[in-house]
Formats: structure tokens, C-alpha cells, sequence
């Protein structure tokens, strides 16, 4: 399983994210998903094993699954999934806290500390086979087959995100 978290809040203390940038961030979300749902093409023969005993593992569960020759499920790709969250407050509490800021300055009431806006983004794979089919224990015939480095791909979309909400 593969989990990555980002969190970004707001620097000016703004109350609210721009439209500007919701819209930037549900584009970066479906390229995001775009990326890491790509499959890559038929297997490279031969297949290059890390063992012996993996081979006859390999083939022995293939076998029990009668999935041979294979046949992918897609289940992997599947697994991917990208969450966008937003910390912000609605437009009503935004006016009634600048409101009451407003009055504050008169000397009514107290001035209101809001949250600043923020975006939780969120990146997770629950597949137990991700580590070793494009994760941290990737096989060598998964990279010869032509399967990305999920690392690699977080790495860019990561900057992504970043350079979006740099503004924030």
C-alpha cells in the first residue's frame, strides 16, 4: 500500500481558494489519475526472474488461478486514487466573520480568528501487489515490461501541485 499526503495552507490567511485554482487542481487530479491508471504494453520475453524459486512460485499461483497463459485484471490501476480536499470556510461564515471584524474595529464584540484555506491532496494505492509491480520492491521484469516507478511519478505530480498552489 502506498499513501502520500500533502498539505498546504494558505500563507495570506485568505478565508477561500480562488476558483482559478480549484479548477487548476481537478485538471491536475485527472492527469494524476491519467498517469498512474496507464498501462504499459505485452510483457518483454524473456522474462528476466529475480529466481528460480520465483519462476515456479509465480507459475504454481498462475496455475492455481488458471490464469495462464495471463491475463491482467486491471485491478492495480484500478487501486489508484487521488483526493483533493479543501479546508475552507463557506461563503456565509466568510461574511459573517469578516463582519464581525468590521465591528470589531468599532469596538464591538472581539475580532473572529478563522482558519486560513487549505488543501489536503492525497495520493493512495491499497493494491498489495503495488510494491512490486511499480513501488519500492518493483521486479525486474515489471520494469523491463515497462511498468513506471510509482516514486518517480509522485515526485513529478508533487511538483505539480506545488507550482498550483504555491499562490495559496
Amino acid at each position: 500500500m502506498i499513501k502520500q499526503t500533502i498539505e498546504f495552507t494558505s500563507d495570506t490567511g485568505d478565508l477561500r481558494i480562488q476558483r482559478k485554482t480549484t479548477r487548476e487542481l481537478k485538471q491536475w487530479q485527472i492527469r494524476t489519475l491519467q498517469r498512474f491508471r496507464q498501462e504499459p504494453g505485452r510483457p518483454r520475453y524473456p522474462i528476466r526472474w529475480t529466481s528460480e524459486r520465483q519462476r515456479r512460485f509465480v507459475m504454481a499461483k498462475l496455475t492455481r488461478e488458471n490464469n495462464l497463459p495471463y491475463r491482467r485484471t486491471g485491478a492495480l490501476v484500478k487501486a489508484w486514487d487521488v483526493n483533493v480536499d479543501y479546508q475552507q470556510v463557506s461563503r456565509w461564515e466568510a461574511f459573517q466573520i469578516n463582519l464581525l471584524r468590521f465591528l470589531a474595529e468599532f469596538g464591538v464584540g472581539t475580532r473572529p480568528q478563522a482558519p486560513a484555506a487549505g488543501v489536503i491532496v492525497e495520493v493512495t494505492n491499497d493494491s498489495p501487489i503495488e510494491q512490486y509491480v511499480t513501488g519500492i520492491h518493483q521486479q525486474g521484469f515489471h520494469q523491463d515490461t515497462g511498468w513506471y516507478k510509482s516514486k518517480t511519478v509522485l515526485d513529478t505530480v508533487t511538483a505539480e501541485v506545488e507550482g498550483i498552489l504555491s499562490d495559496l
